[in-house]
């Protein structure tokens, strides 16, 4: 099977209810799961793209766009979006909004933090075992030593990937 040459078709079907995917192949190959498995990627990271995050600012429920997110934090017994406009209060727990943002871009630091790549300036671990995050806003946080060895990992694989590189 030549992989080069993949053909892609959009058929429009007033019947349906919800868009279909349908990999057609002489056989089910490594390379047919994989595909399969990146066309499954692909639709839960636009879905959890456009999943606003419903928080609350003086006694108001409001929705923070998961791009706009500098990090999340759990402060004084709640949890805490962060963003370019200030702090808002979430209405969840951290591990539900990890379980909802964007995994491509949002990952944890801490028991208590999660911080969105995209808005990193730059990563210091001038402190032996310690790494210390800069965001674009100025503000900063301490990756744990815990997490350290997967936030290290991440980024090698973004900088595998052709992104940034905070090195």
């Amino acid at each position: 099977m030549n992989h080069n040459n993949i053909k892609i078709k959009i058929e429009i079907d007033n019947s349906l209810t919800e868009p279909e995917v349908v990999i057609r192949a002489t056989e089910e190959t490594d390379f047919v799961k994989s595909l399969a498995d990146s066309v499954q990627h692909c639709v839960e990271k636009l879905q959890n793209e456009r999943l606003p995050i419903e928080v609350i600012r003086d006694n108001k429920t409001i929705y923070v766009e998961q791009h706009d997110i500098v990090r999340v934090f759990s402060e004084y017994r709640r949890i805490v979006v962060w963003t370019r406009e200030g702090g808002f209060q979430a209405k969840c727990t951290l591990k539900e909004l990890e379980d909802t943002l964007d995994r491509d871009w949002f990952i944890r630091i801490s028991r208590f933090e999660i911080i969105n790549l995209s808005m990193v300036s730059g990563f210091d671990m001038a402190i032996k075992g310690t790494m210390k995050v800069t965001f674009e806003d100025g503000s900063y946080s301490w990756v744990s030593r815990r997490f350290l060895l997967p936030v290290q990992q991440r980024l090698s694989e973004l900088a595998r990937e052709g992104g940034e590189s905070y090195e």
